[in-house]
């Protein structure tokens, strides 16, 4: 049975991370989904390079950020400041995802 542990939480979501099965959970505002850590990795990649690529003429409250789910005819679409808030969440979640990961391997190797 999965234990998920709440990575980071604030007023746009939350991310947790089961470290049984070894998948994120990403609840944002209205959207929640599930990524495998590589996948999480790579959606964190994806979301840093869209904000610091974006010219600021751009960043409105269109939404125009578009992003594949692996669920059939399910896609995640955002305006410039949800990508932002979702890049921020993602990003501190992945930075306490990798520290646990390097105690769980160091607490291993005693």
């Amino acid at each position: 049975m999965c234990s998920p542990i709440k990575l980071k939480h604030n007023q746009y979501g939350y991310i947790s991370w089961c470290s049984e099965c070894n998948n994120i959970n990403i609840a944002f505002h209205t959207i929640l989904f599930s990524l495998n850590t590589s996948q999480f990795e790579n959606f964190s990649s994806i979301l840093n390079n869209d904000v610091n690529n974006t010219e600021k003429c751009n960043q409105n409250t269109e939404k125009s950020f578009l992003y594949n789910t692996d669920s059939l005819n399910v896609n995640i679409i955002l305006n410039y400041i949800e990508l932002v808030q979702l890049a921020e969440l993602v990003a501190d979640s992945l930075l306490l995802y990798r520290s646990l990961q390097l105690i769980k391997e160091i607490s291993q190797n005693i």
